[in-house]
């Protein structure tokens, strides 16, 4: 009988997104850190990046994450940039930004 490969659960993709989270974000920006991007295009670029079918992160869930990375490292993953419709960020990690908070 074949193995059969199912690879990882719905939760587990989650702990391994949370954890990992800057790591994603990166990837979800991919080679050009400059870009701006909204909190869906974040989101559906991480779900890429994980490869779970009908995995479904909320931009909400997403933000919030980050949001609280950002508080317990005291280093920013994400910049908001001012005046936007959607809410549009920049990935600032990789600069080594310090958490206002």
């Amino acid at each position: 009988m074949p193995a059969i490969d199912i690879g990882i659960g719905f939760g587990a993709a989650l702990k391994k997104i949370e954890e990992n989270l800057a790591e994603y974000v990166a990837k979800a920006y991919r080679e050009n850190p400059d870009q701006l991007l909204t909190a869906v295009g974040i989101a559906r670029n991480i779900e890429k990046a994980v490869g779970v079918k009908g995995l479904y992160l909320s931009p909400r869930i997403i933000i919030n994450w980050v949001e609280v990375f950002e508080e317990r490292t005291g280093r920013m993953i994400l910049e908001k940039v001012a005046e936007t419709t959607p809410q549009q960020y920049r990935f600032v990690y990789h600069k080594n930004v310090v958490y206002p908070g």
